[in-house]
């Protein structure tokens, strides 16, 4: 797959609510626009959208998402602010009865790609990764393989904290890491307040609360640094997290606090946590409170090739891992198969299927370098490799009931 033009007006490398609706803003201006975008799947992650009155307005004004299809989403009226002194809550509406709109992260990118898609000079290329830019020449790679190179006029970056647009042009990422969050995906719960985002004080961070669906409620915990870092040493007792502690752990006597001033989540909130939930967390910090970065934003790092004996069986690099806990084991490599036992192993592995006769006599008569590789492609492009892969989806997705 390769863009129907070498030239575009705007090149837009990210395809998130950002790229998708800079593209259609620029398209409307008559720019012809590439939008690339490495990673499709990465919309379904966990996340929530809330959209107010202005950007819906804006949204609308470019006739996209989500307003023409406002009832797919829930609408938003403004926020309600429940205090950390146990008074009432305060309703903050939007002025002149403007209304937002909240909804999962994935189907407000769902319908606003599909609005760029239908947009005229909007060009939209998912699976398509940027190599690197060169003036206003930009290097892309279409799923792992073709590569091809396009000019353009304008190059945007919308592609979220670890921009590798940012990163071509040497421009300096000057963020902060500021605090962390949590998500928490709460079903079938019923809000005093509906129609209303809810802030929440009196933890170490603000709490939101809104609801992304008829059905489900999702909660962000923010923790500033100060508390979040899980401090070992330090001469106050008043930590959101002590690791291995929780009798010095705020957050673990809130939990199991009856007293309407302490409990989190707060009473009026109408939400609770589960004895399970409570045991869970409290086994966790229990154990050390141990935390980690998402491995999405933890950097790859390179293994060192372990040495082995049998260097004459190695072939590539992976060769010596395996090699080096056969060696551990007190193990030798078996035989080569031959070339019959090696295509059913993979014509099962890859479609499901034994070989048929004439795919067996094609592999057996290819004699040239590379009879192997060419074998695996003319599976990777067959139709069963497809249905192979797709049901084992399908399975854990219960499509069988």
């Amino acid at each position: 797959m390769k863009p129907s033009h070498s030239r575009y007006d705007v090149t837009i490398v990210g395809g998130g609510p950002t790229g998708c609706v800079s593209a259609v803003a620029f398209a409307k201006r008559g720019a012809r626009v590439l939008l690339v975008e490495a990673n499709p799947r990465a919309a379904s992650r966990f996340a929530g959208e809330w959209i107010h009155p202005p950007g819906a307005a804006a949204l609308e004004s470019l006739g996209m998402a989500p307003l023409q299809e406002a009832s797919r989403h829930d609408p938003c009226r403004g926020f309600a602010l429940f205090p950390d002194d146990g008074s009432g809550p305060i309703e903050l509406p939007y002025a002149d009865g403007h209304w937002g709109v909240s909804c999962e992260h994935h189907k407000l990118v769902d319908e606003l790609r599909a609005s760029a898609e239908s947009t005229a000079c909007v060009e939209y290329m998912p699976r398509t990764r940027m190599l690197g830019i060169q003036g206003h020449q930009v290097e892309l790679c279409y799923d792992k393989g073709s590569r091809f190179t396009i000019s353009s006029d304008r190059i945007i970056g919308a592609d979220g904290r670890n921009s590798v647009v940012r990163q071509h042009l040497g421009l300096a990422d000057n963020s902060c890491l500021m605090s962390y969050m949590a998500g928490i995906e709460l079903r079938d719960i019923e809000l005093p307040i509906e129609g209303f985002g809810y802030v929440i004080l009196g933890a170490p961070g603000p709490i939101l609360l809104y609801r992304t669906s008829p059905t489900i409620v999702r909660a962000v915990i923010d923790l500033p640094l100060a508390y979040a870092s899980l401090a070992d040493e330090d001469e106050s007792d008043r930590f959101a997290i002590r690791k291995g502690n929780l009798s010095k752990s705020e957050a673990w006597h809130r939990m199991r606090s009856v007293d309407p001033e302490m409990q989190m989540p707060p009473p009026e909130s109408n939400l609770a946590l589960t004895e399970y939930e409570i045991a869970l967390i409290s086994k966790w910090i229990d154990q050390g409170a141990e935390y980690k970065d998402h491995w999405a934003f933890t950097a790859p790092q390179k293994a060192k090739v372990p040495s082995v004996k049998q260097k004459e069986w190695v072939r590539n690099s992976i060769d010596h891992f395996i090699l080096k806990k056969l060696e551990g084991l007190k193990l030798s490599p078996s035989p080569e198969a031959d070339k019959e036992i090696l295509l059913r192993r993979v014509t099962l592995d890859l479609t499901g299927l034994p070989p048929t006769i004439e795919e067996i006599d094609r592999f057996l008569n290819d004699k040239e370098t590379g009879a192997y590789e060419r074998m695996l492609e003319r599976y990777f492009e067959s139709s069963s490799y497809g249905e192979h892969m797709a049901r084992h989806w399908l399975d854990l997705a219960r499509y069988a009931d």
